[in-house]
């Protein structure tokens, strides 16, 4: 699976240790932050714009859980996690176990640019990853992150700038 980069956007996937890889993406969104914010936890309107996270529910504060709705290709999986990292108006995710004896710990951040856009950044560490085998696992499923986020942070900002 490969893919280009476009102006304003970053993605790189990252090995900092043998048990743990990294994935960083963000993208330049000509919005303000609130604007960015409120299409972002617009969660009834997600599957409108979004074609891998579809839907969010639940108690959306620091300690509530929530649940998820992603898309992987044709399935649909409902995945329960924890809100942690909470800001308001600037940065939510969670750190949950995953599967397989890994853990993830993802983060959607709103930050604003002297110039009055937005900086999103899309944020995941994988951990739990041993050996040979785990090294394979832990970077495909890292790589199919990163594109993933990639796609989603092209989406929204297609759905702000177009607002």
């Amino acid at each position: 699976m490969s893919f280009q980069l476009r102006e304003g956007e970053r993605g790189e996937v990252t090995h900092p240790s043998e048990d743990l890889f990294e994935v960083y993406t963000e993208v330049l969104i000509d919005a303000p932050p609130e604007k960015v914010w409120e299409v972002l936890t617009d969660f009834d309107k997600l599957a409108k714009w979004s074609n891998t996270l579809v839907g969010l529910e639940g108690d959306f504060r620091e300690g509530g859980q929530i649940r998820i709705q992603y898309k992987a290709g044709p399935l649909t999986q409902h995945l329960e996690h924890g809100v942690k990292f909470f800001e308001e108006g600037h940065r939510f995710g969670w750190s949950d176990p995953l599967m397989m004896g890994l853990s993830d710990r993802h983060i959607f951040q709103v930050s604003p640019t002297d110039d009055g856009k937005t900086l999103f950044v899309q944020t995941d560490h994988i951990k739990g990853i041993h050996g040979h085998v785990g090294y394979h696992i832990g970077h495909q499923l890292a790589q199919g992150m990163m594109h993933s986020y990639v796609e989603f942070n092209r989406r929204l900002k297609a759905r702000v700038e177009a607002m």
